[in-house]
């Protein structure tokens, strides 16, 4: 597991970071993760600490605490086959009815001394805004709409990128 310090990737191992946040309908308990905002949002923003968080099912919590304490384990051969034949009985996942049924939430927190702000961004659910989002980038791409060099979508189309593509933003703080 990985966070953001001082503008360096710094691992954390052997542990399991858990915190409460709420998406507008309550506070819930939510899990760090190593996601690729890790690197995009430090790109997007320059802010030099982060930490990523999801929210924390039981099965969740058993996959991160997992790899953090079995790690090694999980990387041997039996292991391999085990969770290929595991993978072959888990649902694909979720179905069209499903995904069209459910939205994301994102919040988004920074923090500088005392002061907070928070906003809260809700899209559809998150394979079709993903998806849209590809597309949408790859065709402003194709049409000139670029830059060289790495980009996060936000610093190349800016902050309200994810607006443009139906999102809403609500700011708490």
């Amino acid at each position: 597991m990985y966070v953001r310090k001082n503008g360096e990737l710094e691992a954390l191992r052997y542990r399991v970071q858990v915190r409460w946040s709420d998406f507008g309908d309550g506070y819930r308990p939510t899990l760090a993760t190593s996601w690729g905002d890790l690197v995009t949002a430090f790109r997007s923003t320059g802010i030099p600490n982060i930490e990523v968080y999801f929210e924390a099912t039981a099965p969740r919590v058993l996959g991160i605490a997992g790899n953090q304490y079995f790690g090694e384990l999980f990387r041997s051969q039996a292991a391999h086959s085990w969770f290929r034949s595991f993978a072959e009985v888990v649902p694909k996942g979720p179905s069209e009815p499903e995904r069209r049924a459910h939205g994301a939430r994102l919040l988004g927190q920074v923090r500088k001394g005392k002061h907070r702000l928070s906003s809260l961004m809700v899209t559809s659910e998150a394979y079709g805004f993903t998806a849209g989002a590809a597309v949408s980038v790859l065709e402003r791409v194709l049409g000139g709409d670029a830059v060289p060099g790495f980009q996060t979508p936000s610093t190349l189309f800016g902050p309200d990128f994810a607006l443009s593509l139906g999102a809403k933003r609500e700011d708490l703080s």
